[in-house]
Parts: structure tokens; sequence; C-alpha cells
């Protein structure tokens, strides 16, 4: 994956102007309806995995702190 964060936006930015020429205003709005539950879905797994990772960190140092 890329790391270049600060170019992102400007992309978005022209992608969702390049999708807004193909549309019309009702099509657009249910394409701002799809993407935005696309966009909180994403999120929601993102902060599960985070969840978990800190699950399995805490458990593993439970484990050495038993062992130590």
């Amino acid at each position: 994956m890329n790391c270049d964060f600060e170019s992102l936006p400007v992309f978005v930015g022209v992608l969702s102007s390049a999708i807004a020429k193909s549309f019309n205003a009702n099509e657009l709005a249910v394409l701002s309806g799809v993407f935005t539950q696309l966009g909180d879905s994403l999120a929601l797994v993102a902060a599960q995995r985070a969840m978990q990772e800190q699950c399995k960190h805490i458990e593993e140092n439970r484990k050495n702190d038993v062992f130590s």
C-alpha cells in the first residue's frame, strides 16, 4: 500500500468528480448512501480487528505473567 496519505484526499476528490459526471442527482444520492454504508462497515471491521489484537496481546501478557 502506498504510504503517501497526503495525496489520498486529492485522489478521492478527483474520483468523486469523475463519478459525478456520469450520474444524475438521484443516482448520486443513492451512491453516496452506498459508499457511506461501505465506509462505516469497513470502519467497524477495522475496529473489531484492532480490539481482537488488543485482547490477544492482553491474553499473551497474562500467560507470561503466570509463568514468570
